[in-house]
């Protein structure tokens, strides 16, 4: 499970990795009830609709009905945090218990993998407003990142007795 953070933006909560880095100012893209999410272009529920339906019932309607969306970046508003008509307070019981019962379905687990808990990368910052490092099983130590980042550690006096 992947830890988010929330950023308490006056009426809308920001639900964002502690790996994400901010390029770019991030607008409020949500508006009025509706949440904001990150569009995933390998999230494609009509492909795996057998494995879908374990989580979505039939009677909630067609598998195109899921968006394509991760739980981060999210943007959602806050009506009231602690009141009974907030989206997240509302939203957050379903995500989390689907969330988990995927991870330990092993036919749901086999066929999505990493996909269950972490987005890709991008190969550029271009117009992006957020740069994910999620990429430990990727590193090695010829990765330029591994190199500038100890590098740079190397350098903060008392580093390496924290």
């Amino acid at each position: 499970m992947i830890l988010e953070s929330f950023l308490f933006l006056n009426k809308y909560i920001l639900m964002a990795e502690p790996d994400h880095v901010f390029v770019r100012p991030l607008p409020n893209l949500a508006r009025g009830g509706y949440t904001a999410g990150f569009p995933f272009f390998y999230i494609k529920p009509a492909e795996n609709e057998k494995l879908i339906r374990k989580f979505y019932l039939e009677e909630k309607g067609p598998v195109t009905n899921v968006d394509p969306i991760g739980n981060s970046p999210v943007i959602i508003k806050n009506v009231e945090f602690l009141v009974d008509n907030s989206m997240l307070k509302k939203n957050s019981p379903t995500w989390m218990n689907v969330s988990i019962s995927m991870k330990n379905d092993p036919e749901t687990d086999k066929t999505f993998g990493w996909v269950l808990e972490i987005p890709p990368w991008d190969l550029e910052v271009g117009k992006n407003f957020i740069i994910h490092y999620t990429y430990g099983c990727d590193y090695s130590l010829k990765v330029m990142l591994v190199t500038k980042v100890n590098e740079a550690t190397t350098n903060i006096p008392g580093w390496d007795t924290f």
